[in-house]
């Protein structure tokens, strides 16, 4: 968590033990759709995060049924490419 710059280590940089990753059950590997995973974090208190300008927590679906209606306000986050190849 909070690292910027793969090529590089940085001070913002935090190692913490998963403790369990869901991938989503539609996921296709050979053109990325549905390319998300949630990865929960070792409960040891020890091991947690510490939020900071670089780590900061989210919300997980506000909505009750789990869907997001036209102009829900959401928070996506993550590390990649944004199309196939890229």
């Amino acid at each position: 968590m909070g690292d910027h710059d793969l090529t590089q280590i940085e001070s913002t940089q935090r190692t913490l033990r998963v403790s369990t990753i869901t991938i989503h059950s539609d996921y296709q590997n050979e053109n990325l759709v549905n390319d998300i995973a949630l990865m929960e974090l070792d409960p040891d208190p020890g091991s947690g995060p510490v939020l900071s300008n670089a780590i900061s927590s989210i919300c997980v679906s506000p909505a009750v049924d789990g869907v997001f209606r036209d102009g829900m306000q959401c928070v996506i986050t993550g590390w990649g490419a944004q199309i196939v190849g890229g």
